[in-house]
């Protein structure tokens, strides 16, 4: 058993890695919060979190409900954007 919480990287297919710029993606264990619609039993379970493509792109995997969600970092103009407003704005994620 590995002493640290890291896990063995996830390994790439060839395209998949000139995509990404790499041929592995780091991985760590993680805990994270679900629940039912209205907040109905809502509790943490085991999960995943994957660093994608340098740090830009991140993914958390709920380990028992084999459910992923991806995330992107802001531009710096956006980040700076949103301090400046202070919460002016609302994000919205994007579909598809």
């Amino acid at each position: 058993q590995q002493s640290s919480k890291q896990l063995e990287p996830i390994q790439l297919s060839e395209s998949s890695a000139k995509k990404w710029g790499t041929k592995r993606l780091p991985r760590f264990v993680g805990q994270g919060h679900a629940a039912e619609p209205g907040y109905i039993n809502n509790q943490f379970m085991e999960g995943q979190l994957v660093v994608i493509g340098g740090g830009d792109y991140f993914s958390f995997a709920w380990v028992p409900l084999e459910h992923q969600i991806f995330f992107g970092r802001p531009s710096p103009e956006l980040t700076l954007k949103m301090l400046k407003e202070g919460g002016k704005s609302s994000l919205t994620a994007g579909v598809g």
